[in-house]
């Protein structure tokens, strides 16, 4: 009993060391910003190190990191030849730096999502330049991208959460015995999902194979979606599908069925 007791503090003790943390990393995120730019830099490719330009020379890279919010780019013009440009980023990734790296940077997005706050990371850039690695990687291991390594940290916080507020009103009910109201709360979440992909100016339910979005006919029994605001003022798709998940393999479950889905086309 005194072992157990020991134990409850000890976890006591370390949800509120992560609940401190994650109010400091709101404050630091406050003072960046809402909106945030970085820049990854990928490694240039065996295959792009054999290639020559037209005058017979090896082609050489095109940026480089400066520093961690600096990034060079090198003009490919004759006319130009050396001249340098500087660009200013919120953060910036060099050609060395690991997934888990990238990662660490953008990890306090998961503690604002577990406070109610609308989030969203978007990878932006040409055909060719990282998207897919960086956002999702390998399935297990050190390479695993942003959307694996997020879903599996949003759990974890969730779970963290819901000890330490169900521990606070299990104190709160012991402190409260013998006294006519003696009513505590306790935590839970529900955690739904819907995955939808706007192609060519359509909408498609990823999660819905048979919907062709927003430009359905509604006699063939497809559903339209919509964006439009709800009752509460918040951007919502009407009619997409939702489905409830439990865990994180889940959600990664849902995700590679809904790449399945998705629009396939030579870029």
């Amino acid at each position: 009993l005194v072992l157990a007791k020991k134990l409850n503090t000890l976890e006591a003790g370390y949800a509120r060391q992560r609940e401190h943390n994650s109010q400091l990393l709101y404050r630091v995120l406050s003072l960046q910003g809402n909106i945030q730019v970085c820049c990854r830099i990928r490694p240039i490719t065996a295959a792009e190190l054999k290639k020559k330009n037209r005058k017979g020379k090896f082609l050489r890279p095109a940026v480089a990191q400066q520093s961690e919010t600096e990034v060079i780019c090198y003009s490919s013009k004759a006319k130009h030849s050396g001249y340098l440009k500087t660009f200013n980023f919120d953060k910036a990734w060099g050609p060395n730096e690991q997934q888990e790296q990238v990662f660490q940077d953008i990890e306090p997005l998961a503690a604002s999502v577990v406070e109610g706050f609308n989030t969203c990371i978007l990878a932006y850039g040409q055909s060719g330049s990282g998207k897919t690695f960086t956002m999702e990687g390998s399935p297990e291991g050190k390479q695993q991208g942003i959307t694996p390594r997020m879903i599996k940290k949003i759990f974890q916080l969730i779970a963290l959460k819901k000890q330490k507020l169900n521990l606070e009103a299990e104190e709160s009910k012991e402190e409260s015995k013998g006294e006519e109201s003696s009513e505590s709360q306790t935590f839970d979440s529900t955690i739904q999902v819907g995955i939808l992909e706007i192609y060519n100016e359509q909408l498609r339910d990823l999660l819905n194979p048979r919907d062709l979005g927003k430009d359905a006919d509604s006699a063939s029994g497809k559903t339209r979606l919509n964006i439009c605001r709800n009752e509460a003022g918040n951007i919502t798709v009407q009619n997409l599908s939702r489905r409830t998940i439990h865990c994180p393999e889940e959600m990664l479950n849902l995700l590679e069925q809904a790449k399945e889905q998705r629009s396939k086309a030579t870029t």
